[in-house]
């Protein structure tokens, strides 16, 4: 009997040791290289209205040329907008830019200032437009007119209710606002929905609330 029990100790130090060494950690490896990193999901891409017309003026050569375009994305709805800074001067902001080119220069924007509206009746204007085009191999036509350059607006209608705004444009645009270097035209028509900005004052300091 003293010779089973002995061997039950014995076993029992074995499978002790045995279940020690298993549950040991062992060291760790070398650590794996870093994953790549996530891409940023794209802003809210606004697809609902337009700025188009056409450009009618002289290459720098003096030949006379017409281009049309149409710019229907904008990813930044603050830059559609209309600030009510107060009951007599309201800010709109109206930008649009080519599907293929979001991001870069290839838009057209709008702002004016209106004093009342109903009738709307617009104060200020200004325009800006950056335009390209492939005309076939190795040849691209790049036109540009800066700021600085005030638009007659028509035929504004502005729905507060529902932010859509529309109406037609006529920029006069000299040669020095432009690459071409001589006197162009850009006439067209803008169809945008907008948000309506206010402001409140809040501790001395401007909140921006966007509806």
């Amino acid at each position: 009997m003293k010779k089973v029990t002995q061997t039950i100790i014995l076993v029992g130090a074995v499978l002790a040791v045995l279940f020690t060494a298993c549950s040991k950690k062992g060291d760790m490896g070398p650590a794996g290289p870093q994953g790549a990193h996530g891409s940023m999901g794209d802003p809210a891409i606004l697809t609902d209205g337009y700025i188009k017309g056409t450009i009618n003026g002289f290459k720098t050569d003096g030949t006379p040329f017409a281009e049309t375009f149409t710019y229907t994305t904008s990813y930044n709805e603050k830059q559609n907008s209309v600030d009510s800074i107060s009951p007599t001067s309201y800010d709109f902001y109206i930008t649009r830019g080519s599907i293929d080119h979001i991001y870069t220069e290839f838009s057209s924007e709008l702002k004016f200032n209106a004093n009342s509206l109903s009738p709307f009746t617009v104060t200020t204007t200004s325009f800006k437009l950056s335009f390209a085009k492939t005309n076939g191999t190795n040849q691209f036509a790049f036109y540009t007119a800066s700021s600085g350059i005030s638009p007659s607006v028509s035929n504004v209608v502005y729905d507060k209710n529902t932010g859509l705004i529309t109406g037609n444009y006529i920029a006069s645009i000299n040669g020095s606002q432009n690459s071409t270097g001589n006197f162009a035209t850009v006439t067209g028509s803008f169809k945008v929905t907008i948000a309506q900005l206010y402001y409140r004052k809040i501790k001395n300091q401007n909140q921006l609330n966007l509806n």
